[in-house]
């Protein structure tokens, strides 16, 4: 029973760093002093994904109901004396 306790124990120990140590070393460098706004990381864009379809979907739909909320008062503002 005790060592079966240990042997569990020492697993969970060792996952734990593996993933604190793989956590550590896939962090970008960043420049400037951190917390501040000079503080960024560029991202080259091949490493972020394409959007997704309801993403488009939703951005389309917003387009759309823009134009016709600003047609919408530019004619009600054409018919103002």
């Amino acid at each position: 029973m005790k060592k079966t306790k240990r042997t569990f124990i020492g697993g969970i120990f060792t996952v734990v760093v593996l993933v604190a140590t793989l956590s550590v070393s896939t962090q970008g460098q960043t420049s400037g002093v951190p917390c501040s706004p000079a503080a960024t990381q560029t991202l080259d864009g091949k490493e972020l994904p394409a959007p997704s379809k309801a993403i488009r979907r939703h951005d389309q739909f917003e387009r759309r109901r823009l134009q016709a909320l600003l047609a919408g008062a530019s004619s009600s503002a054409q018919g103002r004396p």
